[in-house]
């Protein structure tokens, strides 16, 4: 008809409104506590050689107890100061998706990494005695596995390790719990004392744990899978009945 708008292909309403299905990817995604930024931890003082002769784990405690070496006792990390986390390699599945008004979904599943790269600055928050924290895959995880990550460092001029494994805590978040120290060639218990304090105070740390908070998750999501990865730490978080946030996706 002369005068009118060629409009393209009809659909009906329901195909206007409601999606069955959508696969979203994306290189990164930040999830945050309110939209905070990430925290870094402070660049700690670079410390100074072991001497010839090191006393082993235990005389490195008692040094860092008694002043020797010029290491002080080390700050304590905080696990609140992780406020949030930027994921890597993200797969987003949407599964009945409402496009008109609200974007409300049946369900949603996000995969995607923990990179060690974020593991690491979590630990620089957490672990506040541990210098140069780097971490990676011990173990990766298999199915009823969630495999051990490894963390390493330097204290008071001693290599130390800390093995740590991943679980998905009751209120939905991911926490790395540490099941074992090794440090200065020897394993220590995390519970063991030494001058009034356990091992796991002496490396900075005052919980056994550090990870993504559930807080830092949109309303309504939560983490269901958490296993150590060659990249990272992989996790899956998932949210019934929802509607959908704004992520911030790059």
């Amino acid at each position: 008809m002369p005068g009118s708008a060629s409009t393209g292909p009809s659909c009906p309403r329901s195909c206007a409104e409601r999606l069955d299905s959508l696969s979203v990817t994306a290189s990164a995604l930040t999830v945050a506590r309110g939209g905070a930024p990430a925290t870094r931890a402070a660049t700690p003082a670079p410390e100074p050689a072991p001497p010839p002769g090191d006393g082993g784990v235990l005389g490195g405690l008692l040094d860092i107890v008694t002043g020797g070496r010029g290491c002080s006792a080390p700050r304590v990390g905080d696990p609140a100061a992780v406020q949030g986390a930027r994921l890597s390699d993200v797969v987003l599945a949407i599964e009945g998706l409402s496009t008109s008004g609200a974007h409300h979904a049946d369900h949603v599943t996000l995969r995607g990494t923990l990179p060690w790269a974020e593991v690491d600055r979590m630990a620089g928050l957490v672990v506040g005695g541990v210098s140069s924290p780097s971490s990676s895959a011990l173990q990766e995880g298999a199915a009823g596995s969630p495999g051990t990550a490894i963390l390493r460092g330097t204290i008071c001029g001693q290599g130390v390790g800390i093995n740590l494994s991943p679980a998905v805590t009751e209120a939905g978040g991911v926490s790395l719990t540490v099941t074992s120290v090794s440090w200065a060639g020897r394993e220590v218990p995390a519970d063991q004392s030494v001058a009034g304090k356990t091992a796991l105070e002496w490396l900075g740390m005052g919980s056994s744990s550090l990870g993504l908070p559930a807080d830092a998750l949109p309303a309504g999501f939560r983490v269901t899978s958490a296993r150590v990865g060659g990249g990272g730490i992989d996790i899956r978080i998932e949210a019934s009945d929802t509607d959908l946030p704004t992520p911030t996706v790059s």
